[in-house]
């Protein structure tokens, strides 16, 4: 037994269950339905409550193999990057007490001064009224975060720096939400947590990832 196997085992079930899902819902009703040939039937599917039903499509599995390969690729770039920081760790930071101490304090200042800066750099956008999401529109509201915007209106980096993990990936894969976060805060808040995330794993404090 060993890794190859279980990935193989793996991509063999999920190959399976799609292909079960996609020939339940094509011939379904013991008819073809030729009309939609791609899409799925949420009997067919095991699916959790949605706020926004989304008619699943088979074709869905192209951006879910694109993301897989970005996760991948973002996987190895980090275990490569952790290791030159572990190396460098080991050569210049390890060999004293006081730097192994400091360091910690100096990525948490450093962190937190780009954090507080980096909103200032987006311009305030008006919050939307969230039409699509009538019974939610509150709580979609209470998750943008005004920051030093005038009333109406929130600041689009903050909100992912200080909201909370769960208020923040909820409104990410909101259905109805598309352009509440710009792709350049996006791209910006991500490649800034990447690179923190290659660093401070191995350093002297219990940061997780």
């Amino acid at each position: 037994w060993d890794y190859s196997l279980t990935w193989m085992i793996f991509f063999t079930c999920i190959v399976t269950c799609l292909s079960a899902d996609w020939c339940t819902s094509f011939f379904g009703d013991f008819e073809i339905h030729l009309d939609n040939p791609f899409d799925l039937q949420l009997t067919a599917m095991i699916h959790f409550a949605e706020v926004v039903p989304v008619k699943p499509n088979v074709l869905a599995i192209l951006p879910a193999l694109v993301l897989g390969v970005l996760g991948g690729i973002t996987g190895t770039a980090f275990t490569w990057i952790n290791l030159k920081v572990a190396r460098f760790r080991a050569r210049h930071i390890r060999v004293s007490k006081l730097r192994s101490i400091m360091e910690p304090c100096v990525l948490v200042l450093i962190y937190c001064t780009i954090n507080y800066v980096a909103p200032f750099l987006w311009k305030c956008e008006d919050i939307p009224d969230f039409s699509g999401l009538a019974p939610h529109s509150k709580e979609e509201k209470a998750r943008l975060v005004t920051w030093i915007c005038p009333q109406d209106q929130y600041s689009p980096l903050a909100s992912i720096s200080y909201g909370t993990t769960e208020q923040v990936v909820t409104t990410l894969f909101s259905h109805k939400t598309p352009g509440l976060y710009p792709y350049s805060c996006l791209f910006v808040y991500v490649s800034l947590y990447f690179a923190f995330a290659c660093y401070t794993a191995g350093a002297s404090i219990s940061s997780g990832l």
